[in-house]
């Protein structure tokens, strides 16, 4: 589903497909004395245990905290897990709940290491694609909204907007009539255009924007956030977001519960 480079200091054998229990094995884990799989990774001052159950449903993962300063308490974790995850992509998962469960990044047991270095990557690669945005004078923005609103009947029948940047100016285009709004800054906007619903955008407008300048930029490829709203839109460019949805296709991989006894 998604093309992520590989990074060179991970093994292979990381990245290979492998039902969850041979994924597990691989991993360290062991068979306990209640037939679940479980391994225990520490380090001079911290300590924690994820035990992995197979569920009629789904793969379990409960994960046990230990400190030895006795100030520091934290409360066991819990969650399912899909059963297409790679190795590397569990250990991303339990380097993360690491840093969450002990509020650091330091002294992260060697362990993990492989885990810390594939999320550093991905964040690495979600920079390496700067996002398109631009600000513009948020008076006359609204004003040429207004323009629109008036001699358009949107009610009657939805009209396509259209956005880009066109020498340093916003162009907005519709029913063909193109309007310009001056742009304090446009950054990562060539020419590329950004298409929207006429009716759905006047619908989903903010009435007051904040500030004397407005901030429009593409969040995803069908994604616009304008001010502090979020509007659908379709961004006929190249796709700068599939890091991001990739990176928030490992968190969604997880389903958190309640912690509860296997």
């Amino acid at each position: 589903m998604y093309e992520i480079p590989k990074v060179a200091s991970i093994p292979e054998s990381l990245y290979k497909k492998l039902p969850l229990e041979n994924a597990f094995r691989l991993l360290g884990f062991e068979t306990n004395d209640h037939f679940n799989l479980e391994r225990t990774y520490s380090n001079s001052l911290y300590a924690f245990t994820p035990t992995a159950c197979e569920t009629p449903f789904r793969w379990v993962i409960l994960i046990s905290f230990f400190s030895s300063n006795s100030r520091t308490i934290v409360c066991p974790t819990e969650f399912g897990i899909s059963n297409d995850l790679t190795p590397i992509e569990i250990l991303s998962i339990l380097y993360r709940e690491w840093v969450s469960g002990f509020s650091s990044k330091k002294s992260i047991p060697d362990d993990l290491i492989f885990g810390q270095k594939y999320l550093e990557h991905i964040q690495a690669l979600k920079k390496s694609r700067p996002k398109p945005w631009m600000s513009v004078d948020r008076e006359t923005f609204r004003f040429f909204i207004s323009k629109i609103k008036r001699e358009v009947d949107l009610d009657f029948e939805d009209k396509e907007i259209e956005f880009s940047c066109i020498d340093g100016q916003l162009r907005i285009s519709i029913d063909s009539k193109a309007m310009y709004v001056p742009a304090i800054s446009c950054y990562n906007i060539t020419s590329e255009r950004i298409f929207l619903s006429g009716r759905h955008f006047c619908k989903n407008i903010p009435k007051r924007f904040t500030g004397d300048t407005l901030l429009l930029g593409m969040e995803r490829k069908n994604r616009l956030r304008l001010g502090s709203s979020i509007i659908d839109a379709n961004w006929d460019g190249p796709d700068l977001w599939e890091y991001d949805e990739y990176d928030e296709f490992l968190a969604t991989r997880i389903l958190r519960r309640s912690p509860m006894l296997f």
